[in-house]
Parts: C-alpha cells; structure tokens; sequence
C-alpha cells in the first residue's frame, strides 16, 4: 500500500474494525493484474465503503505523475438514491472532507462533484448515459458495481454496455469492473467474464435468533398482524427494530396503528417510515441514530426491500420481517406494467435477517412458517426477464446494437420483449427499418433517448414542446412535465381517487394539496423544472411534422377545451389505453384489447371516454372482474376522433350474436382494437361471413346443425371403415378413409360446409342444412360406392326384407324379428365378413328377446327358452322346434299357410 492509502488507515475516522480490510491488498493487486473481479461480501462487511477508497490510492487512477493528465475517476453504481447519498457521506468522513471534494455523488437532479473527486458515487441509470455521451469513458478508470445481487435492468444494461466499452476503447488503458454483491448464487459470471477472479469477505455476523409464525395468505392485510409481531419483538427484546413491508401502502397503514399503540409509547420507540418517495430528508432522519434528547429509547423503521443490503440503520438488533416484496411485472399481453406483491427469495430472507446481526447477535421474527421458508424460490428474479424493455431497446438502438445477441449480457433479455418493445418505438417513429428489415435509430429517437423517462413519456414530452411553440395557452410543456413526473413516481394522493387532470393541477399550482404532502409537492415540482430545462436545451428542435409522421392532425389539437388537454398528452405516450366505456359495472374497454373498471365509488364512472395513466391489480369487486384503474382523464370522444382521424380505420365487422340469436354484419369505425361506432350493413363479402359463421361452428360444436339420421349413420360408417383400415381389416380397399369425427370435421368445415352458409341469419337457419348431402361431398363417387359394398346402410335377411343397420355404436347392429332369421345357421356381417353384426331378435311385437353375436349357439341354447317364454304371448306365430329348417317369415302362421296354398 502506498503513503496515501497509509494516510487513510491511520485517520481516526477509519473503520479499522470491518472485515473487509483483510482483503483489500488481495483485491488491489488482482485488479493491477486482471482488471476484472468479483467480490462477495455480506451487508455490513465494509465494501461500499472501504473498496472504492483502496482503489483510489492505485497506480493506475494516476496515469502521469507529473500532473499533466488529471487523475483517472472511479465509478461507483448504486441501485437507490439514498445508498448514493450515504456511501458517498461515509467515504468524505473517513477523509475528514466533505462530499464533494475527493468523493462525490451524482444522481438526476443532485450532484455534489469537484475536480477534485476521484470516486464518484452515481445510480445506476447514469452509467448508460455516461456511455451514451462518450463510449470511451473518457477519464473513467474503474467502475465497480455494488449490490449487483439485486439485478436491476439498469445494471444489467450498464455491464453489457461496459464491457463493450472495455474490449472496444481500453486496450492501452484497461477499464477495470469491479462487480460486488452480498450473494454470488444465480449468478454466472463466466458467461460475461471468463476467469475472472473471485474474492470473498467473509464479515462479521453475530448470530440471529430466527422465530416463526404462522404463513399469511399474500392477499391478507397485514397491518394487525405485522403489528401483533412487532409488540412481541418489543416486549421480547432490546434495541431498535427494523420492519420490512411490500410498500408504502402497508407501511402507511402500520404507522398509523402504531403510534396510537400503548405498547410502543410505554416502550419509547419511535416510528420512523423509509421508502423510495420520500423525500432525502426523511430518509435520512429514519437511518441516522436517534438524536440525543428527543425522549425516545429505541427506533423502529418501518422499510420496504430499500433496507435490505445497501444501506446501514444505526442500532438494529431486531429484524420483523413480512415475508413480501413488491414487484414490477411487465405484461407484454396489455403493455402494461403492475406492481405485483410476492413472497421474497431465500436470499432476500438470509439478508434481511441478517440485519439484525451486524454489531451483536439479534432476533428475527418472520410472518410465515418454517415449511414456508423451504418452498421460497432459491433467488429472486432479474428484472431483465419480466421488466419493459422499452427504455432498454431505446437506448441499444442508440448505442448501436440492434440485436441482443451483439452484446453479453448474464441474462438474454427475452427476444419477445425485445421485439414488443422494438414495435413500440417503431410506431413513435424513434427506430426505422431499411428495405433489408435492418432497423436503426433516428434522429427522433435519439433526441428521446436525451430525456430521463420511459420513450412512451419521451413521446408527449416532445410533442407537447412542439405544440407550446406554436400556442402556449394551454401550458402544453408544464402539463406534460407534471403528468410525466406523476407516472414516474408512486402516488400518494389517493383521497382525489382517479382522476388524474386533478393531480396535474396541484402540481400546476392550480389546486391546494394538504400540508402533509407538501414535501411531494416540493420535489415533483423542481422535477418539473428540471425537466422543461432538458427540454430547452435539446441538440435538435422538433416540428409539426413529427405529427404528421405519427398520423396525428396537428391542428386538430388546438381545438380541444381545456379539461381535455391532459387526457390528450397521455394518450399521446399511451395511445393504446384510449377507452371507452361498456355501459355496465363501471368497465371500460382500452384500445390494446384489455377490460378495466373503475371503482363504483369513483366520479370518473360518470364519463364515457377516458385515456387510463396506470392500471393494474385485480379488483376487490367480484361483479367487475379485471384490472383496476389508478389514474385516468378525460376526453371527448369527438376531439378524439379530430385529432386520430388518420389512424381510424372503417372495416365491416361480421359476428354472431348470442343474445339475439343472429348474424350481425356492421360497418365499424375502429381505432386499433376499440371499436368507436358502428352501424347496420347490407353490404356483406361472402367470404368474411362464411369465416365468421365458420369461427361460430368451431366455438358452438357441429351440434347447431341437424343431424337427420342418415347424417349420423353416414359419419359412423366412415369412422367404422376408418377404423378398420387402422386395423388392417380392410386390404382389399383402395381408398384411404378419413376419421370423420368432429375435430376432423371442423377442420376442414371449409370444405363440405361453408358454401351452405350463405342464407343462415337466424339460429333456426342452421338446422335447414342437408348434413348427409354436405358430408357426401367429402367422398368422391367410387368411395361412395365402396362404402356402400362394404358397410352398406341395410342388410337383407332371411325372410327376404330389407332391414336398416345402425352404426351409431361400437358394433354395428341389426334388429330383425325373430322369425325373420330362421334357417340362419352363421352370424350376418359386414366388411367382407371382418366385422360380425350384433343382431338383436325381437318378439312379433318389436321388443328385444336376445342380442347375439352367435346364432348357431342361440338356436342350439337360448332359443327354447325364448320359444318356451314366447309361444303362449304371441300364438300367432310360428316357434318351431326345429328353427334352422323352417322358413324364414314376417307372417303369422294362418298367413303363412294360406301364402303355401
């Protein structure tokens, strides 16, 4: 170690202590040699803290020593603001400095950087920025990736783009990557970085006494429960408490229930919440110690998964975990985004118990039971895998990659999200296909790669600029700005339920907001600024005709009344959640297809037309199934239709109506997928109607048509001789036979029955359909006939009549009278013998008296049981003793006799 890095370790701030420090010389001189590592090291080891000062004190971050070049900076990437923050705080105290000097910190909106700083601490979006400007990472020595474990899209994305980066511009100059993470589980680093060098800290981790309870299912409130947990840990235990919660929703409603509990104030405790959108300044109070003075004993910090590795609250010893996580799932099925709440991974449970471990041994009490434990997934899924890939698709095409697999990436990002994602920025025009198919970034795209927000929100923001220059009165660019910053972040103002034209106004200043959110207030407005800034300052202006080259009527837009402007904006990043309402329960249809309803609470069910900001959940309400609206506004759907003319397309839509038992054939006026008006036509291809009338046929069964017997005796008999054939009992057939049952027969519907549809309105049309005539024209003339040879539809019997066979069962059957088969020593059969009938005998009267597959053991056996039986009831007729050598007759006796005379 060199004279600086000994001017680090012997300060008084120096956290000699962490356990990290035994390998900081292994880590510094395996970089000096691969310029690639992983380092494992569990939450409380020292690596955010200690890792990046070691690094700076190398050779390698200074190039010349004569100070003609500047020192080369480290990049260090971390998941959450707060972590940015503290990281970089902690460093500038073990330097005795503060932030901004030899450490700094960048995130959107906040920097605290000099020229003097060499470790640079920034969130993990900044580093595809930073490439994106200069690819080279011009005086950019190193970049260590902390928490990787967590999987963020943005890291994934960083180390593809980093590693191109290092094999494409470092070959004098090596771009180290340092990649840390409390768990190496799930993770192949190999497949990115071959041979690359592990490390491992072991750290320090008091034990942890583990208790569980009962498992919760994941849809129960949690607030009692989580509540009834945390009053034992209370009352069990010493120290702080650390409470994990999915989200600010529950951890609302916990706090609530809690600072009205007798338990925590005899106990002293004060609650504190920590979450993503809070504000810096109430993340911070809620990880700093207790302030001397205040009256309070112990804290309990009530956090979602923010708190679970990258950062550091003073004095936990006592962890209550629920058991859940809240999770961003993208459902490529409505290209809509959820927040999804699941059970958390093994690994998850491992680091946040191990909270309660780090300067002493600790209690964790776990709202699930033991078996539970073992049937948690083993680690939790990238993000990569079920995120949007809009913004990653954007920001490849600019990059220069138009495939995935021109990059290495630890986790292929799936190739249907890709390409979902590729078509979405196709339709806003930002990416462009050759006559080869290879597709490009244009110039539109890249000015919406410029922008911190996804491209669906880059879209409105940038048209929205074009619209103020020509006619600022309805504040185009601000309400944009506000309803960008309210989709990029979560919504605390549920008391205005969903009407989003509401929550633009409090950040237009148009409304009041209550004094409790004002902190909100404070933040998305100088987000708002900061925003309008970007945009003011943007390499290349847009113009009107980028409305054009979206099929939108620009002039169109400035005929709209002023409640309807924020509905427009938001249809213009979302314009397949254009909906319409159903006219029952509150439901909407959208224009991607997907069903949505409002709350029955919710003023907005009063309007016809909306365009939805966020949807997503499943509802509470049995009677309206489907996902529920968050934030919608509102539009006429006339200024609707004004402006999107061009993308409305007028198609004649044919469909058969259940409820009214008909066929319906309308001329519709369709925006993608919603319909917005339709009305009668006479006008009607053949064509679509036969595939309409067919599409009911395969949804309904071949049961709407009337089966007439002949029909069903014609369909047994092919499936009897296609049958045999499988069986090799008919060699002597030269036609191949044809299985003949439904599925078949819808399959080829097209065939035999779609020219008999033409005249069906009505459900009674389809029973007029001569089924035996349709099914005939699937066998030509000889196959007819050879079926007729070989299973014929009557047999002639003794007696000379010609009796009906029935083949509607397994084996083909012949009913005859009894009589009518005297003298038949061998059983009658079909198919050249291969098939014996099941010949069913009936009395004089036509009821069953035997069924036999054997006539000579009949005549031999049963026969005088039968004619013993038989002969008092019907007298009339002949039962000879001896039937094999007696006429075979329908007649009765007296006419018999009289037939011989």
């Amino acid at each position: 170690m060199n004279r600086m890095w000994q001017a680090i370790t012997s300060s008084d701030h120096y956290p000699a202590q962490l356990p990290v420090n035994d390998v900081l010389g292994d880590i510094c001189d395996s970089l000096a040699v691969h310029h690639t590592l992983v380092l494992k090291a569990p939450p409380g080891a020292g690596k955010t803290t200690l890792v990046p000062l070691a690094l700076m004190t190398q050779p390698w971050v200074y190039p010349d020593e004569s100070a003609q070049t500047p020192p080369q900076k480290i990049l260090m990437l971390e998941p959450r603001r707060l972590a940015a923050k503290a990281s970089a705080m902690r460093m500038a105290s073990i330097l005795g400095e503060k932030v901004g000097e030899r450490i700094g910190y960048r995130m959107r909106n906040e920097s605290k950087t000099s020229s003097q700083t060499l470790v640079e601490v920034i969130t993990e979006g900044l580093l595809t920025r930073l490439l994106q400007d200069d690819p080279a990472l011009t005086g950019i020595s190193a970049i260590i990736f902390d928490e990787f474990h967590e999987r963020n899209l943005n890291s994934d994305l960083g180390l593809a783009l980093a590693l191109q980066s290092a094999e494409y511009f470092h070959d004098e100059n090596p771009l180290r990557l340092i990649i840390m993470s409390a768990t190496l589980e799930g993770i192949n680093f190999s497949k990115v970085l071959p041979n690359v060098p592990v490390l491992e800290s072991l750290g320090r981790q008091f034990p942890v006494e583990l208790s569980y309870s009962k498992t919760l299912p994941v849809t129960e409130n949690l607030a009692s429960p989580m509540a009834q947990l945390i009053y034992k840990a209370v009352t069990e235990t010493a120290g702080s408490i650390l409470a994990f919660l999915p989200g600010q929703k529950e951890i609302r409603q916990l706090q609530t229930l809690l600072e009205n509990s007798d338990v925590i104030k005899k106990a002293s405790v004060q609650v504190f919440s920590l979450y993503g959108s809070l504000s810096i300044e109430q993340q911070w109070a809620a990880i700093e110690p207790l302030k001397e003075g205040s009256g309070y004993q112990r804290k309990l910090v009530l956090a979602t998964d923010i708190a679970e590795t990258s950062l550091t609250i003073e004095g936990i010893s006592t962890v209550v975990d629920s058991g859940l996580c809240r999770v961003s799932v993208f459902d490529p099925q409505t290209a809509m985004t959820s927040l999804q709440t699941k059970r958390i991974s093994q690994a998850s449970s491992i680091q946040r118990a191990g909270r309660a471990g780090r300067t002493s041994a600790g209690h964790c009490y776990r709202l699930w039971g033991e078996s539970t434990q073992a049937s948690l997934a083993k680690q939790s899924t990238p993000e990569l895998l079920q995120a949007d890939l809009s913004d990653l698709a954007l920001q490849l095409f600019c990059w220069g990659v138009s495939h995935t697999d021109e990059l290495n990436w630890l986790d292929e990002p799936p190739l249907g999200l890709f390409a979902q994602a590729t078509d979405l920025l196709m339709a806003f025009t930002a990416v462009t296909s050759d006559i080869q198919g290879q597709r490009s970034i244009t110039a539109y795209g890249r000015l919406m790669s410029e922008l911190p927000t996804h491209p669906r929100l880059a879209n409105m923001l940038l048209l929205a600029a074009v619209l103020e220059q020509k006619d600022a009165t309805f504040k185009w660019l601000e309400r944009a700005c506000a309803i960008s910053c309210l989709m990029s972040e979560r919504d605390p103002l549920h008391y205005l339920n969903a009407d989003l034209d509401k929550r633009v106004d409090i950040l237009l200043g148009d409304s009041h907001v209550e004094k409790k959110f004002l902190p909100w207030l404070k933040r998305n407005q100088f987000q708002m600024k900061q925003l309008q800034k970007k945009l003011s300052n943007l390499t290349t202006p847009v113009n009107e005709s980028q409305f054009d080259a979206l099929s939108i009527d620009f002039d169109a837009c400035f005929e709209l009344a002023e409640h309807e402007v924020t509905a427009f904006l938001l249809s213009l990043a979302f314009p397949d959640r254009v909906g319409l309402s159903c006219q029952q329960n509150n439901r909407y249809k959208l224009s991607n297809g997907q069903r949505v309803s409002f709350y029955y609470d919710d003023d907005m069910t009063a309007h016809n037309f909306i365009v939805v900001a966020q949807s997503g959940g499943s509802r509470v309400n049995n009677s309206s199934p489907g996902a529920s609206i968050f934030s919608a506004a509102v539009l006429s759907q006339e200024s609707f239709e004004r402006i999107y003319q061009y993308q409305i397309n007028d198609v004649v839509s044919m469909y058969w109506d259940d409820r009214k038992a008909r066929f319906i054939a309308e001329q519709q006026r369709c925006f993608k997928q919603l319909c917005l008006s339709t009305k009668a036509t006479n006008t009607v291809p053949v064509d679509e109607k036969r595939r309409a009338l067919l599409a009911l046929l395969k949804n309904k069964g071949l049961r709407l048509l009337h089966w007439s017997e002949e029909a069903i005796q014609l369909q047994a008999r092919v499936q009897l001789a296609h049958r045999l054939q499988c069986e090799n009992k008919l060699s002597n057939s030269y036609h191949t036979w044809p299985v003949f049952d439904e599925p078949y027969l819808q399959s080829i519907a097209n065939d035999w029955l779609a020219h008999h549809l033409d005249s069906i309105k009505v459900l009674s049309d389809f029973k007029q359909i001569n089924v035996e005539k349709a099914l005939q024209t699937l066998l030509p003339w000889p196959m007819l006939q050879q079926l007729d040879d070989l299973l014929p539809e009557r047999y002639t019997v003794p007696s000379g009549s010609n009796k009906k066979l029935d083949y509607s069962q397994q084996t083909p059957i012949l009913a005859v009278k009894l009589q009518e088969m005297f003298g038949a020593q061998q059983t009658p059969s079909v198919a050249n013998g291969a098939v014996p009938l099941l010949v069913h005998l009936l009395s004089p009267a036509g009821k069953p008296l035997q069924v036999t597959q054997d006539l000579a053991s009949f005549w031999q056996g049963s026969y005088e049981a039968v004619k013993k039986d038989m002969k008092g009831k019907y007298p009339r007729h002949p039962w000879p003793d001896d039937p094999l050598n007696f006429e075979a007759t329908a007649l009765t006796k007296s006419r018999l006799a009289n037939k011989k005379t």
